[in-house]
C-alpha cells in the first residue's frame, strides 16, 4: 500500500484534452479545452534520455503526476505544469478508487 497524504499535492497542474485540427495541408494536434484547472499535485521526475531522430537530438524525460482520483483523466489528455506539457502515457488508480491516482507521463524536450 502506498502512503501519500494531502499535504504531499505541494504543486498545481491543469489538465487538457488534446484536440486535432485539420486546416490546410497536414492535420495539427494540440491541446486546447481544459478538463480540470489547479490541481493539487505532486510531480516528480523519474528518467530522462536523449537519441537521434534523423539529423537532430530528441530528448525525453519520464515523469509522474500523483493527484486526487479523477475518472476524466485519460492518456488522451496532458498535464501542464507551469510552461511543461507532459503527456499522459497511463492513468490508475491507487489505494482503491476514489482516493488518489498516478499519471505516468512524457514530456518531449
Amino acid at each position: 500500500m502506498v502512503r501519500i497524504a494531502c499535504g504531499d499535492l505541494r504543486e498545481r497542474v491543469d489538465i487538457k484534452s488534446r484536440v486535432t485540427t485539420t486546416g490546410t495541408g497536414q492535420p495539427a494536434t494540440g491541446y486546447g479545452t481544459f478538463i480540470a484547472e489547479n490541481v493539487p499535485a505532486r510531480v516528480v521526475s523519474k528518467a530522462g534520455a536523449e537519441g537521434l531522430r534523423g539529423d537532430e537530438i530528441s530528448a525525453t524525460a519520464t515523469v509522474d503526476v500523483w493527484m486526487r482520483y479523477n475518472s476524466l483523466v485519460t492518456p488522451k489528455m496532458a498535464i501542464i505544469f507551469g510552461t511543461r506539457t507532459l503527456h499522459i502515457i497511463r492513468a490508475y488508480p491507487i489505494n482503491g478508487r476514489d482516493n488518489f491516482m498516478i499519471c505516468e507521463c512524457r514530456e518531449d524536450v
